[in-house]
């Protein structure tokens, strides 16, 4: 934020400029056009920043003084009316959107209201969109595939694209049924940014569009806000009136998370907020149930995938089986037509039939050639091309005579050999003959082929069917590991209880599996079941059917003993675990359009869908989960402060801020909005969520999790601020361990990794959206491992044996290790540790246990003296104190120091032959600290304020806030009798 400051200090309140709308701010010279006029006077100024969403200024219009104007100051107020635009000095245009003519009291004043020049995109519809696949924008290499953003930029002529992170630029989207009823900005802001997980920024000034991914948009600023300084007021609002514990998730056209969602329903949960609060049986049962979710969530994934492939693969044998039926039942029938019709009439209409099938043709002729051409030449004949020419019933001979310089047929008509499927290679020459001879088979003998054909087919049938007994009962199988899983995390069957008893003393060792139960009884049963015994017929009756002969065993119901006449077992089942739980489920619904399933997707193309479906839709559901929560804070009006300007400089919406909100918690919050009253001085500042360095997307998010979760977030903050704990750099080491956990955790996730094994070694790359290889990528050979990161034009990293020169011979030696841009790590264990810098110099060297360093022969020696001078640390009886006793080496010329004559800081400390002096151009006092005194000076008249020398202390004016003690034995102090205050006492201290 930009504030302007007078002569005096004192701040300025911005100039607002009235322009026509297509006014445009010159960056060269700072100029406008389109202007109609400069506000003189303007009351209530009020601005309100928000980031990410529209901002707005507010303020109100006195009608001038008639009898003390120019008529161009009347022409002035009638000019402001909606649609005009106001340019804010160094903050950009806004457009009027709201005049409000008021007349009270014999004032006559406009109410103005005008929105951030975003507005002007607000204002444009989306153009068409068609259903399709983009890249954010546009790729030089490929401009006939305009990117998303280029198309909607053209829709606003006077907007430009500035910066775009290249991260986003080169990502792809499908967009489907994209409605030409929305705004640009809406599409923006809450289509784009989903879809393409980025930030767009709009500066108002030169109207210019930029681009950040979310993982990349952090703007720090050294702004610190305490409640001791400047804080007034702070607010943390709760709302819970959007906040789901299970949503039912959807994708495009209706894809489900069901072969990917353990549970098999589209619907998932998360309890995480209400956890606390649950009874302890319940609290078990949940945290239970959702770490079995978890624990089965890849295996169920994998069944399905593995169901699914067997599936497709059982599909299409099953074609394969019908195309078979289909051939034979062609074969069987032209061999019917055949006998029927004593000839090959219609034969060639069941072999395009069964050519279209995929079968052999039935071959009903012999096509042979024959020539009498004096050079020998290949020639070649494709039968169906000849038999198409010169007709189906043709049999005999046909020739082709080469006559003044062109073929012809026995009716000495001109001919193209290639018509009729004749390919002849070299120069004919007068005379050369080609004849070519159909000749019919025996139909004895076409019934041979045709039935030969038929029994293969039939042997491939009973292959296929073999193959397909075989599948279905691997799906079968795979269907079952499926169901377990899905009864193992059912949330009804979770959340009941099934309870056993019985009336009978001789039946013992009572027990039942409730799985086998549940089977065994419908869903809804959650009413007593009782059996009886039958001792007559030694059977257990279900009263509720009165069926005799009951198994128990499949109600997984097992005892001991010997039951008699009339022994009762009776089973209920109830809910109050479920009736419990159900106080806590609030659902809602999940549509993710982004994510679609094409019919040319394999079935592992589309279960990775389902899983990106399944994985935002709980990321989503973990945002909703929890009470959304605003930090609002009402502070000093530091902006308008001429000491504060550094800070101002930094103030912006989007930025992070230091905020003490508790003792011992100061977290940096994203900054959503800025409230300024130009006219009242006041400032209020509205926050998103705490910054997390390892979720910077979660800065974005709409809710923002609990504070107690988050108060980590923060500990380099208060590193900084708080001494840091027992001696251990935190920082540092969480930094260690945060580069480790980062990689581990790319590496557990990644899903487009392939690899390569070949004749050069194992290759490990992964493919990006766009269908290229991305150029980070590994190899691994029998000595070594590399790494790069630009598709093998350099090496990044290298472990195992590599070749490098030797700063000390200059020689190139082998040797194995790790050659890397960067080494991290708790400890460094070794026995000849040597650090060199770029010039091959040895900097630093640790060898059989001793340390040196060699940055230069004058700082060895100047290191090894100082070791030698350090004497004792020792115990006095005044106190425990350190004591460094330095002994002289008693070399005259020795020069242990390096003399600093002059030092000057930017904070206005200067320290020089004339001793320390404080002072910068901006303050009031100057202090200069000598080997002679103290002595504090006002700038501004050269008075002395204070002098501390040999001759004592003399100041302009002293005052003590209690004593003033002279002496030894002599006090002063406010004295008060009970009824006059005003005296002073001199009081007599006794020792």
């Amino acid at each position: 934020m930009y504030i302007k400051y007078d002569a005096l200090n004192r701040y300025e309140q911005p100039q607002l400029t009235l322009c026509n709308p297509g006014s445009v701010y010159s960056t060269t010279d700072g100029t406008l056009n389109n202007i109609v006029g400069i506000f003189n006077t303007v009351d209530d100024f009020e601005a309100v920043y928000n980031f990410n969403a529209i901002s707005e200024i507010n303020f109100t219009l006195p009608y001038p003084d008639k009898d003390n104007c120019e008529e161009c100051e009347i022409d002035m107020y009638k000019a402001v009316q909606n649609r005009r635009l106001i340019f804010v000095d160094d903050v950009g245009y806004f457009l009027i959107s709201n005049v409000e003519d008021v007349y009270s009291n014999g004032l006559q004043t406009k109410s103005v209201s005008a929105q951030s020049c975003e507005a002007e995109i607000q204002n444009k519809k989306v153009p068409y969109i068609a259903d399709g696949t983009y890249r954010f924008l546009t790729n030089p290499l490929t401009p006939q595939n305009k990117g998303i953003l280029n198309t909607l930029v053209e829709s606003l002529p006077m907007w430009t694209v500035d910066h775009i992170d290249a991260s986003v630029a080169s990502k792809f989207r499908t967009f489907e049924d994209v409605s030409e009823d929305l705004n640009i900005l809406g599409f923006m802001l809450e289509n784009l940014q989903d879809a393409y997980e980025c930030i767009f920024t709009f500066n108002c000034i030169t109207r210019t569009i930029s681009v950040y991914d979310q993982d990349n948009y952090v703007n720090k600023t050294d702004i610190h806000i305490t409640k001791d300084d400047v804080i007034n007021s702070l607010n943390i609002t709760e709302n819970a009136d959007d906040l789901y514990t299970a949503i039912t998730v959807l994708g495009d056209e209706n894809i489900t998370i069901n072969a990917v969602n353990p549970m098999g329903t589209n619907t998932i949960y998360n309890f995480d907020q209400y956890i606390d609060w649950m009874a302890e049986d319940l609290r078990d049962r949940v945290t239970s149930w959702k770490e079995d979710i978890e624990d089965v969530e890849e295996d169920y994934l994998d069944l399905n995938l593995e169901y699914y492939t067997k599936l497709e693969e059982r599909s299409n044998i099953q074609q394969d089986i019908d195309v078979i039926d289909t051939q034979i039942n062609m074969y069987s029938r032209c061999r019917d037509n055949i006998v029927a019709s004593s000839g090959f009439t219609y034969v060639e209409e069941y072999n395009a039939v069964i050519a279209a099938l995929g079968g052999d043709e039935v071959e009903i002729d012999i096509v042979g050639i024959s020539t009498t051409a004096q050079t020998t030449v290949p020639i070649s004949v494709d039968k169906s091309t000849f038999v198409k020419n010169v007709g189906k019933s043709f049999y005999g001979d046909k020739v082709f005579k080469y006559t003044s310089g062109v073929w012809k047929d026995e009716n000495n008509a001109d001919v193209v050999l290639t018509d009729y499927g004749i390919t002849f290679q070299g120069t004919p020459v007068a005379n050369d003959t080609i004849t070519v001879t159909r000749t019919p088979k025996e139909i004895a003998d076409v019934f041979d082929t045709i039935d030969l054909k038929i029994i293969n087919l039939q042997n491939q049938k009973t292959d296929k069917q073999d193959d397909l007994s075989e599948l279905d009962v691997e799906l079968q199988e795979l269907n079952e590991d499926i169901s377990d899983i899905r009864n193992s995390v059912n949330i009804l069957k979770r959340f009941i209880d099934v309870n056993v008893s019985t009336t009978s003393l001789t039946i013992s060792g009572l027990t039942i599996d409730r799985d086998d139960f549940e089977s065994a009884v419908d869903d809804d049963f959650f009413d007593t079941l009782t059996f009886t015994y039958n001792g007559t017929s030694e059977t257990w009756i279900r009263q509720d059917s009165m069926d005799v002969g009951e198994d128990l065993n499949d109600y997984g119901i097992d005892y001991s003993g010997s039951p008699t006449n009339g022994d009762t077992i009776s089973v209920s089942r109830n809910r109050d675990s479920l009736d419990e739980l159900m106080n806590y489920i609030y659902e809602g619904s999940y549509t993710d359009e982004y994510v679609v399933i094409t019919d040319v997707m394999t079935y592992s193309d589309r279960f990775d869908q389902m899983k990106i479906l399944y994985d935002r839709a709980k990321i989503q559901l973990k945002k909703i989960s929890s009470p959304t929560q605003q930090f609002s804070v009402d502070s000093e009006n530091f902006i308008f402060a001429k000491e504060f300007e550094e800070w101002t400089s930094q103030l912006e919406t989007g930025c992070l801020i230091n905020v003490e909100l508790d003792r011992d918690d100061v977290a940096e919050l994203f900054l959503t909005n800025i409230t300024v009253n130009y006219e009242d001085c006041n400032l209020s500042l509205t926050f998103g969520n705490r910054f997390n360095r390892f979720d910077t997307k979660a800065l974005f998010e709409d809710v923002l999790g609990n504070i107690s979760k988050s108060s980590n977030s923060i500990s380099f903050i208060k590193d900084q601020i708080y001494p840091i704990k027992s001696g251990e750099f935190d920082q540092v080491k969480e930094a260690i361990q945060n580069s480790r956990d980062i990689t581990m955790g790319m590496a557990l996730s990644a899903n487009t990794e392939e690899v390569v094994i070949d004749g050069s070694g194992y290759t490990g790359k992964s493919k990006n959206e766009n269908g290229e290889y991305d150029p980070h990528q590994v190899k691994i050979i029998g000595k070594s491992m590399v790494f790069t990161d630009d598709a093998w034009e350099t090496c990044k990293t290298a472990v195992g044996l590599f070749q490098y020169t030797n700063p000390d011979t200059l020689d190139v030696e082998s040797r194995y290790g790790i050659n890397a841009e960067v080494l991290i790590g708790d400890v460094i264990l070794g026995r000849n540790l040597v650090i060199y810098n770029s010039d091959g110099q040895e900097l630093f060297s640790a060898v059989d246990g001793k340390i040196t360093s060699s940055v230069s022969a004058e700082s060895e020696r100047l290191t090894n003296d100082y070791v030698e001078r350090i004497s004792t640390v020792q115990e006095e009886n005044d106190g425990l104190r350190k004591r460094i006793n330095i002994i002289t080496s008693g070399n005259e010329n020795d020069d242990t120091t390096n003399t600093v004559n002059h030092v000057e800081t930017t904070t206005g400390f200067t320290f020089d032959e004339n001793g320390l002096k404080i002072n910068k151009s901006t303050d009031e006092i100057e202090n200069l600290i000598n080997n002679r005194g103290m002595y504090i000076t006002r700038t501004t008249d050269d008075e002395e304020i204070l002098r501390a020398d040999v001759d004592g202390v003399n100041a302009l004016n002293l005052t003590s806030r209690k004593y003033l003690i002279v002496g030894d034995y002599s006090r002063f102090e406010n004295f008060n009798n009970g009824t006059d205050s005003r005296r002073t006492a001199c009081y007599f201290i006794d020792n």
